[in-house]
């Protein structure tokens, strides 16, 4: 990405409801980037999925690190493969997928682990404050 991107790396909990101060805080971080801004993150919680739809609708783009690996038949939902065809989605995952379904408790630490490679990657090159985690 170029040095004039701006990145923010989004880990909102499931604990941040709808309306709340950190919730309005990830929406204002989220609407403050332009076309050329790419948040990063697994994009899990409904906040960040809330973060993931400002970001798109700004006409930002997005690297998506998925916790449950990506098997040989996976594909994203019609609307998210019409943005990686235009190149605004790039799936990434450091996991190997297990056909027997990782537990949700293997899921929870697979998250928090490409949380610190998020914060790595944002920080690469002019990353962005990220709102408060709770």
């Amino acid at each position: 990405f170029p040095a004039a991107q701006r990145k923010l790396a989004v880990e909102c909990s499931r604990k941040i409801q709808p309306g709340s101060p950190l919730w309005e805080e990830w929406q204002k971080a989220a609407a403050s980037l332009t076309a050329s801004g790419v948040g990063i993150g697994t994009f899990m919680s409904p906040c960040e999925k809330a973060v993931q739809s400002t970001i798109l609708k700004k006409g930002g783009s997005l690297i998506v690190l998925l916790p449950q690996g990506i098997s040989s038949y996976w594909h994203p939902s019609a609307e998210m493969e019409v943005f990686c065809a235009k190149g605004r989605i790039l799936y990434l995952t450091p996991f190997a997928f297990d056909p027997a379904h990782a537990s949700a408790g293997e899921l929870y630490k697979r998250c928090h682990a490409g949380g610190g490679l998020k914060e790595i990657m944002a920080k690469i090159a002019c990353n962005i404050p990220s709102p408060p985690r709770e």
